[in-house]
C-alpha cells in the first residue's frame, strides 16, 4: 500500500483490488502501477468511479 499512497490515498477493496482518490488520471495511474509494481498494463484494470476516485483489480 505504500506505493499506492505515493500518487493518493488508497485502501484495501476485497482480497483483488484497491480502491482510493489520485489527482493523476487513469492512464497516469496504470504508467505508475507499471513502472513501480512491475505489472504488466494487461495484468490490472483499473477504472474511474468518480471524480478522482479510482478502482484497480489486479
Amino acid at each position: 500500500m505504500k506505493v499506492f499512497n505515493q500518487m493518493g490515498r488508497w485502501t484495501h477493496y476485497g482480497q483483488k483490488s484497491v480502491r482510493g482518490w489520485s489527482s493523476l488520471s487513469k492512464e497516469q495511474i496504470k504508467a505508475f502501477v507499471v513502472e513501480h509494481l512491475n505489472c504488466k498494463d494487461d495484468e490490472f484494470e483499473v477504472f474511474n468511479a468518480h471524480n478522482e476516485l479510482f478502482r484497480m483489480r489486479f
